[in-house]
């Protein structure tokens, strides 16, 4: 299942990448869902980790030089103004309480795109608070996290010079019960 996840995810980032996006950066990364990916087609990616350790799961693509790491605030990016063609945030938007500073530095290091993730109120997680307890005791560790209306973001996103294009809606259901 999970990996079915994973190329669910995967085939949602390639349908909203632009061929012309090739200098990536994924902005807290370390799990190296999207990094990876994106680097087996030779695109010049760059994961920002809270931690050192982040960087873990991705020894290997660091060490082959398919991937670069670092380490450091993600909510003030250690960047230039428009240094990336494309940013990306995967799992990380909706558990971020300084959720529009996020949004704000991604685009502001991103020249032409921004692809994120998020839960949307509007679809079957309308009913978390009401299950969160029984997701907690099916997947053990999970956080609590916010959702978001296309609206609340797209609004967002265009403060900082950006406009909603494409999106791509994927798991219907809760991630534990898939």
């Amino acid at each position: 299942v999970g990996q079915w996840m994973l190329t669910a995810q995967e085939n949602a980032l390639f349908s909203l990448v632009d061929q012309e996006c090739t200098t990536v950066l994924d902005v807290g990364g370390g799990h190296g869902q999207i990094a990876i990916p994106l680097a087996q087609t030779e695109r010049s990616v760059t994961v920002l980790g809270s931690s050192p350790v982040c960087a873990a799961r991705l020894s290997s693509q660091i060490e082959q030089g398919t991937v670069s790491f670092q380490s450091g605030n993600l909510l003030e990016l250690p960047y230039d103004n428009k240094s990336f063609d494309l940013t990306t945030s995967f799992r990380l938007l909706s558990h971020c309480v300084a959720w529009r500073q996020l949004v704000a530095e991604l685009c502001r290091v991103s020249e032409h795109a921004v692809i994120i993730d998020y839960p949307v109120w509007f679809s079957v997680n309308i009913l978390t608070p009401l299950l969160f307890s029984l997701k907690r005791a099916i997947e053990g560790n999970t956080r609590t996290y916010r959702m978001f209306s296309t609206w609340e973001l797209s609004q967002e996103f265009r403060k900082h010079g950006f406009k909603l294009e494409k999106s791509e809606k994927l798991f219907v259901w809760p991630m534990a019960l898939h």
